[in-house]
């Protein structure tokens, strides 16, 4: 069996609904699209991952760090390719409320669990997994909190979803 469908075969069993995997080739479009959308101003002035630093100057666009976003070998030189997974989080609700009397209000499902803490466990049991059964031992980044890939475009080459309405 190929690493490959080993590692979509295992995401499963962990609990991943959905594995994919891509190239680990740039992404010049989605670059293009992030700095078109600074210029008509779609994305805030605040935007951490595209700003220098709070200003409302126009020449203040990192493009340094736009790229950074668009290219995964900017995080892993040698990146071959991407991992890119999903995991619904609906959750069943209790709407068996007991005492009517007491005060009780909803919680938005996705704030219900630490679900990206989750999914992250989970990418760790596979690059274990693939340093098992692999003689070369693999580096993965979790860089979400520092600088993250663009997501979308790297779900949408992997084939987990598409950009459009209720798509990724």
């Amino acid at each position: 069996m190929l690493l490959a469908s080993q590692i979509k075969e295992l995401g499963g069993e962990i609990g991943l609904d959905i594995v994919r995997i891509t190239n680990a080739e740039s992404f010049p479009e989605a670059e293009k699209h992030i700095i078109e959308s600074v210029e008509k101003g779609y994305i805030p002035e605040n935007d951490y991952y595209v700003f220098k630093n709070i200003s409302k100057r126009p020449n203040n666009l990192n493009l340094n760090k736009i790229n950074k976003r668009c290219n995964p070998k900017s995080i892993l030189k040698r990146a071959k390719s991407v991992v890119s997974v999903a995991q619904c989080y609906l959750i069943e609700e209790d709407d068996n409320i007991e005492d009517k009397n007491l005060l009780y209000g909803r919680i938005a499902k996705y704030d219900v669990g630490n679900f990206y803490y989750d999914v992250k466990l989970k990418l760790k049991k596979i690059v274990d997994f693939i340093n098992q059964e692999t003689d070369f031992k693999y580096k993965s980044k979790n860089k979400s909190c520092y600088i993250s890939l663009t997501e979308k475009p790297i779900a949408q080459r992997a084939g987990v979803g598409w950009y459009g309405k209720n798509g990724i």
